[in-house]
């Protein structure tokens, strides 16, 4: 790609090579105080201290971006904020489990994202979730849909972002999603039993 756009790692090149094919160009990058202010937002919710500004401009070290980032990546402030993101979209609420609930699946949200547990292993635990809610908290996960055409349209959006809505009664007007891929992906989840 054109501009100053520089491949770093393999997801770079992955954004590249679509946007060569799109015909897009990238931006110039940001100036330090913009990069500053959007990574402190983006990785921890809060922005900069003042000290933090004026050492961050000083700065001459070529790395400091990624030692920014790095350094936002190990704050606590990362885990309170990205843990808040992921429980949002996993409606960790005690409207759904209760008291002792709430206490074991908001744990294990912030034991994953304070782990760095990658997303494909957080997918896999809770789609496969055993247990009592008490002591194992993915097992949540069905507490808050129960039925299987509720946990398909979850779990479509969640981890696929595909609403599968539409498709419960029709072909998927703007997609290549059908009845069948709706109630294919509703079937995975009928065989499930749950326990008072």
């Amino acid at each position: 790609p054109a501009g100053d756009f520089v491949v770093r790692n393999f997801i770079d090149e992955i954004v590249g090579r679509e946007w060569q094919k799109l015909g897009l160009v990238p931006v110039e990058a940001c100036g330090d105080g913009e990069f500053l202010r959007r990574a402190s937002l983006d990785l921890t919710g809060t922005l900069p201290t003042l000290e933090e500004v004026r050492a961050f401009l000083a700065s001459n070290d070529p790395q400091k971006r990624s030692k920014l980032i790095d350094d936002l990546l190990e704050r606590a402030e990362y885990v309170d904020y990205w843990s808040l993101k992921w429980s949002d979209l996993l409606r960790v609420h005690r409207r759904y489990v209760g008291e002792k609930g709430l206490e074991s699946f908001s744990g294990w949200v912030r034991r994953a994202v304070r782990e760095n547990k990658p997303l494909d292993v957080m997918t896999r635990e809770l789609l496969t979730a055993q247990g009592n809610l008490y002591t194992s908290g993915p097992v949540a996960y069905y507490i808050v849909d129960q039925k299987p055409e509720e946990l398909a349209e979850t779990t479509a959006q969640l981890f696929l972002g595909v609403r599968m809505q539409c498709t419960k009664c029709h072909h998927h007007p703007f997609e290549v999603w059908s009845q069948d891929d709706y109630y294919g992906l509703a079937a995975f989840f009928t065989k499930l039993e749950t326990k008072e």
